[in-house]
């Protein structure tokens, strides 16, 4: 078992300097977190043979960049499940149950309708439900503050237009730009690039390559990410990615951090891997825009993940973690997606 490395910015902080992945050691180290023995130094136990098989099908293909056509499958096979919003609903004439077919009647209970996209069944048809649910693009009043899922469900796509858009101007313009995401971008402009984006995505494109200032274009895409309502990293996750980041070796923390991104949802997966893969190129850049996969962590830290409780003290006892969470995901990007 691997002895423990303490940090060398002090056991309180987590470690931010560059430490070179041993994926050999996987498969100890999954074992002891696993909590199971593996057979003793000859590694010929009965347990050894399936956690390297896992360790080698989770880990070891991921070490290389997926080819283009690899990540487009992987794209297609992603599917994002969003569930009604059923709400009790007393019609005024009868309708049709889009489940069973049968005439949901005028009497108070016996329907249901969704509030996001419309469907009307029985009350009793409700858990049988499939979670299609795809709100229509009139219905969903803005982009910004926006749920994640019920947008791309929206406008049928993958990930939000507004982050495809900025990412790729900014791309196209301004990876070499200096403080690039630290340095603020005009107030102005960014609410222009938000009421865009709210009313249209085209008027959004629009306004995007219309902009000169590259600083705009990232303010605007972390505003974005900021008003989420379930962030990028939601709730739910929170503490396993804290967690995660605790661990005082690199290679436990990789492993717990692949755990957490399994369970992301679809919607949350696509727009975070086509995220981090945009700042790792940013990153590439350090030299002329100073950025560094660390000073990255810094700034996108508290913007894709924050805790449920509003607490000051625990915002602040895990804001360190937080950076070093998003530190990892774009050091080791080729990794983790």
């Amino acid at each position: 078992m691997p002895s423990e490395e303490s940090c060398p910015q002090g056991q309180n902080e987590p470690c931010g300097t560059r430490r070179t992945l041993d994926i050999g050691r996987v498969p100890a180290l999954l074992a002891t977190l696993l909590r199971v023995q593996t057979g003793g130094q000859s590694g010929q136990g009965g347990l050894w043979k399936p956690l390297k098989l896992l360790a080698c099908a989770e880990l070891h293909p991921l070490l290389r960049k997926p080819s283009t056509q690899e990540e487009e499958e992987k794209e297609e096979c992603m599917v994002n499940h969003k569930p009604h919003n059923f709400q009790v609903h007393t019609f005024r004439a009868p309708h049709w149950c889009k489940f069973c077919a049968n005439i949901i009647w005028c009497k108070a209970g016996q329907g249901q309708k969704c509030a996001d996209c419309g469907l009307r069944v029985h009350t009793q048809c409700v858990r049988l439900t499939r979670r299609d649910c795809r709100p229509p693009l009139t219905l969903t009043q803005t982009v910004f503050g926006c749920d994640l899922t019920t947008l791309v469900k929206a406008q049928d796509t993958l990930r939000p237009l507004v982050v495809e858009t900025c990412i790729q101007e900014i791309e196209a313009r301004g990876l070499k730009c200096e403080g690039l995401y630290r340095v603020s971008g005009s107030s102005d402009r960014i609410e222009v690039l938000r009421t865009a984006f709210n009313s249209d995505a085209a008027i959004g494109a629009q306004s995007a390559q219309s902009c000169e200032d590259v600083h705009a274009l990232a303010g605007a895409l972390k505003l974005y990410l900021r008003e989420l309502p379930i962030p990028l990293i939601p709730y739910s996750l929170y503490q396993r990615a804290i967690d995660a980041a605790r661990r005082p070796v690199l290679e436990e923390q990789v492993i717990l951090l692949c755990a957490m991104l399994r369970h992301l949802p679809p919607a949350h997966y696509a727009t975070l891997r086509f995220l981090i893969a945009h700042l790792r190129r940013v990153s590439d850049h350090e030299a002329e825009n100073l950025m560094s996969a660390a000073n990255l962590g810094i700034v996108f830290g508290p913007t894709l993940m924050r805790p449920l409780s509003q607490d000051p003290l625990v915002i602040l006892s895990n804001i360190s973690y937080q950076r070093l969470v998003v530190h990892l995901l774009i050091e080791h990007q080729a990794v983790f997606f």
